[in-house]
């Protein structure tokens, strides 16, 4: 008798025990719209990309200010692979990666060409000959 009792519990269990991991997998993170910058990011922002957690989160902050992303490398179990993939997906910026392009344009000027006179032609008589 306690082995059937022990059999019940067992199959009412399973089944919650697998949903609960479907149900886990449903709650998966969506890379950000725009960049996080990890030096000026807080720790539930950095959580909030695919792959970085607590422990990451924490060496990210901790390991400020970053000059470029491939420095990520520094932190434990932060590979060259998962460094790639958040600049693919574009998950993470140091605030200056993006300064210079922005520079470029902004303070680029242009060489404006002097005014320069048109003559107008007078229209030719023509000889009466």
């Amino acid at each position: 008798m306690k082995f059937l009792s022990v059999l019940v519990v067992v199959l009412v269990a399973l089944p919650l025990v697998l949903c609960s991991g479907v149900y886990a997998e449903g709650k998966k993170k969506e890379w950000p719209t725009s960049p996080v910058n990890i030096n000026t990011a807080s720790k539930q922002e950095i959580q909030q990309i695919p792959g970085l957690g607590d422990k990451t989160a924490e060496a990210i902050i901790s390991g400020r200010p970053w000059s470029s992303l491939d420095d990520l490398s520094k932190i434990k179990g932060f590979s060259a692979k998962k460094i790639a993939r958040m600049k693919e997906k574009k998950a993470l910026t140091t605030g200056k990666d993006t300064a210079p392009a922005a520079e470029a344009v902004v303070g680029k000027t242009e060489a404006v060409p002097e005014k320069v006179e048109m003559k107008k032609e007078e229209p030719k008589e023509e000889s009466k000959d």
